[in-house]
């Protein structure tokens, strides 16, 4: 399969830990995610991109009680041996608000002074934490913009449809929050659509479902309307 992706000329981007609870210093992390590039490579793939999945969120708001300065001496030696392994490009993915815009300002200043500035940055937006904290519109809007503004590598939106019970429900959830964000101005350089999310009846991660495209609450259709 990995090698018809490259006879294709389709890309190969996966998504993995730098920090993470239990794995807080990263060693653990890094030694899975050589062992799945090298895997990739014996089966005829080559892995093009790689999206760090939320250290910082994990350093500063779960059980790694670290400093964000710990935090980008991981991550940073993280990025750095990736790199050296042929990954072209990195994309931090952080968790918005829980963590906000400042703090990731913070984190990818300190990144770049250790010579790791990633690539893109991408926010996974998290549309009850915004309502929980009752974030007003203009705070939303000048703390995203100040991010696509400092921020010179692109900034993408990661959208799902959270408590969805089905594909129209999920479809729905996306749509409106893809929408939300269109209203105040905010239009990020790259929309992401999450898939396998968990149905909010059942448990089952299988939301949402890729095809048909003659369906419109496919995931295969959200894409085509986001691009």
């Amino acid at each position: 399969a990995f090698r018809k992706l490259r006879e294709w000329q389709i890309r190969t981007a996966i998504e993995v830990g730098a920090v993470k609870p239990e794995r807080c210093d990263g060693i653990a992390c890094l030694s899975e995610v050589l062992m799945d590039i090298q895997k990739i490579e014996d089966a005829g793939g080559l892995v093009d991109a790689l999206a760090i999945d939320e250290p910082l969120t994990a350093a500063l708001h779960l059980s790694c009680h670290m400093t964000l300065e710990q935090a980008a001496d991981v991550t940073a030696q993280f990025i750095g041996t990736v790199r050296d392994r042929g990954v072209r490009e990195i994309a931090l993915v952080e968790a918005y608000p829980t963590t906000r815009a400042n703090v990731l300002l913070d984190f990818l200043h300190e990144l770049a002074n250790r010579g790791a500035a990633p690539d893109a940055l991408h926010l996974d937006i998290d549309q009850y934490a915004i309502r929980d904290q009752r974030l007003k519109d203009s705070i939303e809007q000048r703390e995203i913009a100040e991010l696509q503004l400092d921020v010179y590598q692109p900034v993408g939106f990661i959208l799902m449809g959270q408590r969805a019970r089905d594909e129209g429900e999920y479809c729905a959830d996306v749509q409106r929050v893809a929408a939300y964000f269109r209203r105040l101005g905010v239009v990020p350089d790259r929309w992401i659509v999450q898939s396998w999310a968990k149905r909010a009846d059942r448990g089952l991660t299988d939301l949402p479902t890729n095809l048909p495209e003659s369906d419109p609450s496919r995931h295969s259709v959200l894409l085509l309307e986001l691009s």
